[in-house]
């Protein structure tokens, strides 16, 4: 084997597409015995900085509701699973919101995602979002 090719593989790997990064997560994830790859809602959430109001945590409609124009949340766990929804009612257009998961497990998103203004994530494990996330 030379030198070159896991690094082909790599550059190829970059250039697939969303579905099939999706699908390679999760054959690693089976092959794993499923650590690290979960499509669930939220949960684990802790409101860190800012004003705001968890309800509905790891069932299939989460709400987030922001009383301050900015908040940050840790999470353990950041997925949302095709049937799922996941809401932030915020107080204006401007506010902004930080999730921040702390654990392990990839954050898989397939479901609904829904914010009136911003909404970023930050994980240490990586992310994938399906065909088409709404």
């Amino acid at each position: 084997m030379s030198q070159t090719q896991p690094f082909t593989f790599f550059r190829r790997f970059r250039r697939a597409s969303t579905r099939m990064k999706a699908a390679l997560a999760l054959l690693l994830s089976l092959c794993t015995g499923g650590v690290g790859l979960q499509a669930q809602g939220p949960s684990g959430g802790a409101v860190r900085a800012g004003s705001a109001q968890i309800s509905g945590e790891g069932t299939s409609l989460t709400e987030i509701t922001q009383q301050s124009n900015r908040a940050v949340i840790d999470w353990r766990s950041f997925g949302i699973g095709a049937a799922d929804q996941v809401v932030f009612i915020q107080p204006s257009a401007q506010s902004a919101t930080l999730n921040r998961v702390t654990g392990d497990q990839v954050s898989l998103i397939l479901g609904r995602l829904d914010a009136m203004a911003r909404c970023c994530s930050s994980t240490r494990t990586g992310s994938s979002s399906g065909a088409a996330p709404r």
